[in-house]
């Protein structure tokens, strides 16, 4: 239940010791009911994006006595910009709460229709995918990330892109296709900048082809599946990709590796190998020199960015 100052001004202290009481009851009370943490959307306190995404822009509904998901609450509340957020993450306006009422039906009943043209204008541009596959039995397959390794705890070297056609062979456009991660592991984005997700439904694109990026996991040697699935019941096409988080002893997608002989490499009398070079001096990123020392390979350093020199321990 939004609760709102008082008109007149801004709102008194009593007010807003008021607002911050009734919070809290209502987060207990629904954690309580619910089993999971839950921030309440009230003005005075919006959810935050990471609340929206704790079980999934759509799965949290499940965990409610309400059944109302993520975007049912951004719109009782009137958050454009959590909206806008959910949206983009997958959020499907025409889910329906415990009492039948979708958030396409709360923003048409409000005074203000801005919430309704944006889902109107969103629904417009991304059909329900049980309506768009509809009579069109989809084919999705890999164009390229299948099996990625990369250093932990960073992007993907390559982007995870499937290609979706239907029956005729022809590319299948603004299809949806949902990529997920077993195990519900906060590890997808749509881009660098945009925070993980367990699960995307994106749309492809004039070629029929959509594409998600992979977080590697943290855990040196942790493995992780990620499911791409094109059309509804019966008709659903899936594909697998794997992405590895890469153990200390080996080098990464990413990483600089040299040869004792290279001309960038100087060997030293104790053993030691010192590295020069000049690619890495407009790097924003540190990236990890290796050396091929007999038998193995040897880790030099985490490098900073811009810097060119990096020193390998003798084996």
């Amino acid at each position: 239940m939004p609760i709102h100052p008082q008109p007149g001004g801004p709102p008194s202290i009593f007010n807003w010791l008021r607002c911050f009481f009734i919070s809290a009851f209502l987060a207990a009370t629904l954690h309580a009911h619910a089993g999971i943490w839950v921030q309440p959307i009230i003005e005075d306190s919006p959810m935050t994006k990471k609340g929206h995404l704790e079980n999934g822009v759509n799965g949290e509904a499940a965990h409610r006595p309400d059944g109302k998901t993520p975007l049912i609450r951004a719109v009782e509340a009137h958050q454009l910009d959590v909206i806008d957020y959910l949206l983009t993450h997958g959020a499907d306006p025409s889910l329906k709460d415990a009492a039948g009422v979708t958030a396409m039906d709360i923003a048409h009943q409000q005074p203000q229709q801005d919430i309704a043209t944006k889902l109107d204008d969103y629904l417009a541009q991304h059909p329900n995918p049980a309506i768009y596959y509809a009579g069109k039995p989809p084919t999705i397959a890999i164009v390229s990330g299948r099996s990625q390794t990369g250093a932990p705890d960073q992007g993907g070297p390559a982007s995870l892109v499937v290609y979706v056609s239907g029956t005729n062979g022809e590319p299948m456009i603004d299809a949806p296709v949902k990529f997920t991660v077993d195990g519900g592991g906060q590890y997808l984005l749509t881009e660098a900048s945009s925070p993980d997700s367990p699960s995307l439904l994106l749309r492809t694109n004039t070629y029929g082809c959509a594409s998600a990026n992979v977080h590697i996991p943290k855990t040196p040697g942790q493995r992780i599946r990620v499911t791409a699935t094109a059309g509804v019941g019966k008709q659903l096409s899936t594909v697998t990709f794997t992405a590895t988080a890469a153990d200390d002893t080996h080098p990464a997608d990413g990483d600089s590796c040299f040869n004792p002989t290279d001309e960038a490499a100087a060997l030293n009398p104790d053993g030691s190998i010192d590295v020069t070079w000049v690619n890495h001096t407009d790097d924003e990123t540190s990236i990890k020199v290796w050396v091929r020392m007999p038998g193995a390979w040897k880790l030099g350093a985490q490098v900073p960015p811009h810097s060119t020199k990096a020193h390998v321990p003798p084996p």
